[in-house]
């Protein structure tokens, strides 16, 4: 055994420092290692220099093949297709790309100096999830491509035309983990929902939704799960054995998990089966009770190596990585396995096979897939071959063997400096284990001395991989040539094992070249919309709330095409700006106008402009015209390295009383425009930037400073205006309040009154009510704070404001659970962050009746503190009943209105448990019926009943309704009926 940790498979920031690495791969022929990691990008490096130390030191030897720079976020997920050909990947920019090599050299890589070797391009550019996609699995023949993300659904690809086949949104919660298992029947999930789903892939319906080891699991960043070689069983990470973190051994059969791997003080994220077999005991035949597989497990910093034979591990490295594991990767031999960090750097573990235990013969899975399971795995489909291997393809009698300085080329070109893509033609497929390459460009001129080293470090690989190989090959199908069983040292693979074989066109199936357009820049990650102190940390959370309402399936269906922020493109930051010239002198902020109130028009409620005497921490904006002040800015996306949209008002010189607007990065400026008139306020997201002018202008910029819109004259300059995504949302002084959908071209609603708010809103303690946050929703909905503690948002189906929260809720109902001081409570979600908030502004009210008072207020009154109640009051159990359900209720319609599913389904059992405690079976069974629906239900333009709520079938969530009644005393009879009900209905 020996471990390898190489100091420069990198990736770097820009201040040239490691950053994560958050995934990796080896290719099935073990030449080429694939890392995606923080800096957006994906690099394919040569495994050969990294595994012998006197190779590393050639010159010749290429380290770094290519880099790819498509994603304009964080790789979460890269993995190769089982044959080789394909390599995909998945970003938290929601977008899964298919890699694969095209013909021709790489060029340089866009903003550095770096020349690419091999020219990887993304083929395919899969539009689908609507969060960050956190992993893809191949199916075993290639035929289907898996994709998770923090959307909360599985989408299903085709593997041949990369077409979306299903959506499966059975989870309620962040999809972190899939898996196809070997066999090819099944497909594992595992989500934030402590749920691991298992779907049948003849019909994509759901086999087994298994709960019982993951609960009380805690939230974790990875759920990397893992199938047996075999088949017969899948390891889960972040499962739970009593209060005791541990990885479930779940039974293919029984689908229940009666083992676990104890020994992890912390969370296991990361679980990684070796592709070989062993036997238990070598006197005996390999029978299914006698074979054993070596599964690694990583918890932290720490990786762990398990035969399954054994209770314990076999070894524990501790010291490799001084920071959390977060990937792991067995080369197809199972010689090697690779590992990603954290901290920035790579390792790998070689073994000889032998430390293990005794190999299992060859065949022995195969025969043991027809006898377990009376099914033959179907073969890669992305593997082509001819009948007849070409003579070319022979060296010695063996494969032919690339070299060190040259790794195979998984796609030949047809002749030196071709360009021209030809039609390809159709090839039968063969086993992916015939080593067979037809060479359609020369091979480089090498040294003697390399072409030695090359030839020398094939035969260890072919030793190693003899055993288990063939067992992948279906019986009849392929007998690879003898090779004498010897024991390897540890593997090297800088030579091909596995081999696409290459037609006349120079293409490895008969796919037809992408059509121009497939895909195009890739879609900038979307922001939360901020709110206030609290609400600021809960739109930090990426989709925090599940899938949130869609205006549209597609990127073409909303007439707006995907496209990163400026400072992301390196094109952009390397190339000419308008402005680039342009120094960034330091301004004195002071107030050139100060705040006034437009009297142009007669009220009908009141403006202040006034400060409050009382020193408040939170500052209440009044719905004024603010003060022009002689610079102002604001970040673009809430990163530290976002671009930072400033203005300038000029207050004397030749350019007195007109202004300057600019985006800028840490290095440049992007672009910059000068304007007529005062800049009050501006906002950006990473969509647009805009302005509102003292004179009531309205101006909206592109990225990269082109106009989106006309000048928009509104009634009055803006007191608020915010962005989120492509939307945009202005409140005038005057109280008008719009929202336009930038590329679209067009507003969502007829401008609106806040005027219907704010007198409404008024209170005894607030007679005079102001907007202390103006927010957006990614869907384009608004929301309004105010000081008197009430949260609104419009909705437009019913032409009307709807209340998300108050302070009632705060005062009377015992479901209220937001607390001062408890910051981790606004990341459970944009509900409980906006209750949150509410307490914040009670708790401050309740505090200031404690101190000095105004003349005209009564001292004698008695102070009443956050959740305080009346003698009468509290003890009216009818009272609490009435005033908790109602708070239930209105925040399951505010979940809806604001898309958030997890919440929802929270709420909703909250709710369930309420009903059944109370036995309020008319209510309950209300509930019921509305989620269940008709039992014939078949979609029409007319439906007055939607399947879904918020994304989530209904009939799912009435499941987990229908468990809690059936548990309870008083409602077990209605739950038990309408589950039977219910079964029949899915049967």
């Amino acid at each position: 055994m020996h471990i390898i940790k190489p100091s420069w498979p990198l990736h770097l920031d820009e201040k040239e420092r490691p950053t994560t690495i958050y995934t990796l791969a080896v290719h099935p022929d073990g030449s080429r290692l694939a890392t995606g990691g923080l800096d957006t990008k994906i690099k394919i490096w040569t495994t050969a220099p990294i595994l012998k130390e006197e190779v590393e030191n050639m010159e010749k030897v290429p380290k770094l093949l290519c880099t790819m720079t498509s994603h304009a976020g964080v790789v979460m997920c890269i993995r190769w297709s089982n044959a080789g050909r394909y390599l995909a990947s998945g970003s938290d920019d929601n977008i899964v790309m298919i890699w694969n090599l095209e013909t021709g050299a790489g060029g340089k890589v866009w903003g550095s100096t770096e020349t690419n070797i091999e020219n990887w391009k993304a083929s395919r550019r899969l539009v689908g999830h609507d969060s960050d996609v956190s992993g893809v699995a191949w199916s075993p023949d290639d035929q289907y491509l898996a994709s998770v993300g923090l959307d909360s659904t599985v989408l299903i690809w085709s593997g041949v035309n990369f077409q979306l086949l299903r959506r499966l949104d059975a989870h309620m919660g962040f999809v972190k983990g899939v898996v196809f298992d070997p066999v090819g029947m099944f497909l594992a999930t595992q989500s934030d929902d402590n749920t691991v789903k298992i779907w049948r892939t003849s019909d994509w319906r759901l086999e087994k939704d298994i709960t019982a080891p993951f609960i009380g699991s805690p939230k974790t960043n990875l759920m990397r799960l893992t199938w047996s070689p075999e088949g017969t069983h899948l390891v889960t990470p972040n499962s739970m054995n009593g209060p005791v973190f541990v990885a479930a051994v779940i039974d293919r059969h029984t689908w229940h998990s009666h083992n676990s791997m104890v020994g992890h003080e912390n969370i296991v994220e990361v679980s990684a089966f070796s592709p070989l077999i062993f036997l238990r005991d070598p006197k005996l035949g390999p029978t299914g009770t006698n074979l054993c597989t070596l599964l690694a497990l990583t918890a932290r910093s720490s990786i762990s190596l398990w035969i399954t034979s054994q209770s314990q591990p076999l070894v524990v490295f501790d010291d490799v990585f001084d920071r959390d594991v977060l990937d792991l990767s067995w080369s197809a031999d199972g010689t090697q396995l690779w590992a990603s960090s954290s901290e920035g750097h790579v390792a790998v573990f070689t073994f000889d096979p032998a430390e293990f235990g005794t190999l299992a013969p060859p065949g022995t899975k195969d025969a043991f897939f027809r006898q377990t399971y009376n099914y033959a795995p179907r073969l890669p489909v992305s593997t082509p071959a001819s009948s007849q291997p070409s003579s070319q393809t022979m060296t010695n009698g063996g494969p032919a063997l690339g070299t060190i300085s040259q790794p195979n080329t998984l796609v030949a070109r047809k002749g030196p400096g071709a360009k021209r893509r030809i039609v390809p033609q159709a090839q039968a497929p063969v086993p992916v284990q015939a080593p067979i390459v037809q060479h359609q460009q020369p091979v480089l001129q090498q040294h003697p001395i390399l072409q030695q080293q090359a030839q020398g470090m094939a035969m260890p690989m072919q030793q190693a991989m003899h055993g288990q190989m063939a067992m992948q090959a279906p019986m009849g199908t392929f007998n690879p040539p003898p090779v004498p069983q010897q024991p390897s040292s540890y593997a090297s693979t800088s030579v091909s094992m596995i081999q696409p074989m290459m037609n006349a066109a120079g293409w490895a199936d008969n796919r037809a070249p992408p059509p121009p357009g497939a895909f195009g820049h890739p879609q900038a990650p979307p922001q939360q919309a901020g709110w206030g102190q609290h609400l600021q940390e809960v739109s930090r959370k990426r989709r925090a709330e599940g899938p949130p309402a869609r205006e549209a399936e597609s990127d073409s269906d909303d007439g707006y095409l995907p496209s990163t922020r400026t400072s992301s493109v390196p094109y952009r930051k390397s190339g000419r700006t308008l402005g680039e010239e342009r120094s960034r002198a330091k301004v004195e902020l002071r107030e050139l106008r100060p705040a006034y109130i437009p009297r142009e028009r007669e009220m009908t409620f009141k403006i202040t402009n006034a400060e409050s005497g009382k020193k408040d921490k939170r500052e209440l904006r009044v719905l004024a015209v603010p003060a022009a002040k002689t610079f102002g800015s604001v970040k673009v996306v809430d990163e530290e390295d976002a671009d930072s949209f400033e203005w300038r008002n000029f207050g004397e010189g030749k350019r007195e009383g007109t202004s300057e607007v600019a985006v800028v990065t840490e290095k440049k400026t992007l672009w910059v425009d000068y304007l007529p008139k005062y800049v009050v306020c501006g906002a950006g997201s990473e969509k647009l930037e805009a302005v509102s002018l003292e004179d009531g202008s309205l101006i909206v910029y592109s990225p990269t400073g082109r106009r989106l819109l006309p000048t928009l004259v509104l009634d009055s300059p803006c007191s608020f205006l915010e962005a989120e995504g492509p939307f945009l949302m202005a409140i005038t002084a005057l109280g008008s309040l719009t929202v336009w959908n930038t590329a679209l071209a067009k507003s969502l609603f007829p401008p609106l009154s806040v005027s219907a708010l704010l007198t409404s809103s008024a209170t005894r303690d607030v007679p005079h009510p102001t907007i202390t946050t103006a927010a957006l929703r990614d869907n384009g909905m608004p929301l309004i704070s105010l000081s008197s503690g009430s949260t609104h948002s419009y909705d437009a189906d019913l032409s009307a404001w709807s209340k998300l929260s108050e302070v009632w809720w705060a005062k009377e109902s015992d479901f209220w659970e937001a607390r001062r001081g408890k910051a981790g409570n606004a990341g459970r979600g944009i509900i409980r962050g906006i209750e949150s908030a509410i307490n914040d502004i009670i708790v401050d009210s309740a505090m200031d009746t404690t101190g000095d008072s105004d003349d005209d207020e009564d001292d004698s009154a008695p102070t009443v503190l956050v959740g305080a109640k009346k003698d009468q009051v509290g003890s009216d159990e009818m009272f609490k009943n009435a005033v908790g359900l109602g708070h239930l209720e209105t925040r399951m319609k505010a979940a809806i209105a604001l898309g958030s599913a997890q919440e929802y389904r929270t709420f909703l059992v909250q709710y369930a448990k309420k009903l059944a405690e109370e036995g309020f079976r008319n209510k309950a069974e209300e509930l019921v019926i509305e989620l269940l629906g008709p039992i014939y239900y078949k979609p029409t333009k007319d439906d007055t009943w939607s399947p879904t709520v918020i994304g989530v079938s209904k009939r799912d969530l009435l499941k987990e309704v229908l468990s809690v009644f059936a548990k309870s005393r008083m409602l077990a009879t209605l739950g038990t009926e309408y589950q039977d009900i219910l079964k029949k209905m899915s049967a």
